[in-house]
């Protein structure tokens, strides 16, 4: 898989978008994911996507040595650290291409200029939207692959990837993005910090490790590779707790919280009442009855 940059014209105006190129080394099954960024978020989105086009996940993944993929270049390099903990998510190993050697690549060099450049020539007015161009983007791929030899069965490549589609895992595995990811311990009151808020987990993960992963508007927190709780990401709020976190029966090792009681259970009960409102007439009325 491989990114390629073009300018095409969606909406009107000329536009640089990004195309995520992904295709299978036997049946030559190929997907095209426009985006509009190459960051780590789009980056993870793409996969995904492509991954969904692809009818499952395959057991390695051959990347070029871009920095959202490896902080280190080639196969003997350093993948990046949240890339990792996707193609883990996700169930992939990741195969970087040696340095300076185009060819490693070649399956989707060659493919790239051939369907961008039939998009470019069927429909040289543009696009109304990037949703619009991506549909027309499936279909064309999805022509092609009727048409097109696979060199590994001599069927088509629609035939023949419906068959590789069997020995793909299911994208059911495939987790939500992420553009941040740490290992943080839960402190004794039962929230992690992160970002410069605190997040409740549940109770009985008091003291010990969880994984934190920064989304799109939201923050999950992992222990052995099971969500345990969510919040919602960067809000006004510094410190966000879901009361359920603290209820629950005792573990071998954690006792719930005392209960809030008559008073505590009062006082919350007032608290998330909504507010009455009154008239200005009323008002007016009892001040002259205090008269």
């Amino acid at each position: 898989m491989d990114w390629c940059e073009r300018r095409l014209v969606i909406e009107g105006q000329e536009r640089t978008v990004y195309g995520f190129f992904m295709v299978l080394a036997h049946s030559r099954a190929e997907a095209l994911v426009w985006r509009e960024s190459m960051d780590q978020l789009h980056w993870q989105q793409a996969h995904n996507e492509g991954f969904a086009r692809m009818g499952g996940v395959p057991a390695t993944v051959r990347i070029d040595n871009l920095a959202t993929g490896m902080d280190k270049a080639g196969p003997t390099g350093r993948v990046n650290a949240i890339y990792a903990r996707y193609a883990a998510a996700a169930g992939f190993h990741v195969d970087a291409c040696p340095v300076r050697l185009p060819r490693a690549k070649g399956k989707v060099e060659r493919r790239i200029g051939a369907l961008v450049g039939s998009i470019l020539r069927k429909a040289p007015e543009g696009f109304d939207s990037l949703e619009q161009l991506q549909a027309f983007t499936d279909a064309l791929a999805s022509a092609s692959a009727r048409k097109r030899l696979c060199p590994a069965s001599g069927e088509s490549v629609a035939v023949a990837h419906a068959r590789e589609k069997e020995l793909l895992r299911g994208c059911e595995c495939l987790p939500e993005i992420f553009d941040t990811v740490l290992t943080r311990k839960v402190r004794g009151d039962c929230t992690v910090p992160f970002e410069g808020r605190s997040y409740s987990v549940l109770f009985h993960l008091a003291w010990q490790q969880v994984e934190v992963r920064g989304g799109p508007g939201t923050v999950s927190f992992l222990h052995a590779g099971r969500e345990v709780a969510r919040h919602r990401r960067a809000t006004a709020e510094r410190v966000l707790v879901d009361p359920s976190h603290y209820e629950g029966p005792a573990t071998n090792t954690h006792e719930p919280p005392l209960p809030l009681g008559k008073m505590g259970a009062r006082l919350l009960e007032i608290a998330e009442a909504p507010v009455q409102l009154r008239s200005a007439e009323l008002y007016q009325r009892l001040m002259e009855v205090a008269r």
